[in-house]
């Protein structure tokens, strides 16, 4: 953490290393053999599933969440978790695309009767009781 902490300044080229390594107590011969050294297994291991995790969810459009894209990728051969597929969609902000929720439209294809608007949305009146109004959905019938 600390050696990408000075990376990050040197790269910005804000403080010299040496100084760096001196205040963050690290040596700086420790800093360069870090920079020149090869990802580990566990961070190469975690690219290769980043990157079948992004790949999983792009082939589903962006529907698939963390316990699809898991058993996808257990079903072709690759041995993870739930978890961790969790908690890589979370850093690279891939997220499930919610379903729109089912709206219940009029079915305005029927021989029944409509209703005139006899108020045409005037709903003032000039004396109590002589208007009376409610939401249409509230109002159950015979018909529906």
């Amino acid at each position: 953490m600390k050696f990408a902490f000075i990376r990050a300044e040197d790269e910005k080229k804000t403080f010299p290393v040496v100084p760096m390594c001196r205040v963050l107590e690290v040596s700086t011969s420790g800093y360069y053999a870090w920079l020149h050294r090869e990802p580990s297994e566990q961070s190469q291991r975690k690219a290769e599933l980043t990157a079948k995790v992004k790949a999983a969810h792009e082939d589903s459009r962006g529907s698939y969440g963390s316990p699809r894209v898991t058993k996808k990728l257990n079903k072709s051969g690759e041995k993870v978790s739930e978890k961790t597929v969790a908690k890589i969609m979370q850093e690279q902000d891939l997220a499930a695309r919610k379903k729109r929720r089912f709206k219940a439209t009029p079915n305005s294809k029927h021989e029944e009767r409509i209703a005139d608007n006899l108020l045409q949305r005037d709903f003032t009146t000039d004396a109590p009781n002589k208007l009376w109004v409610t939401d249409v959905t509230a109002v159950w019938t015979l018909v529906g």
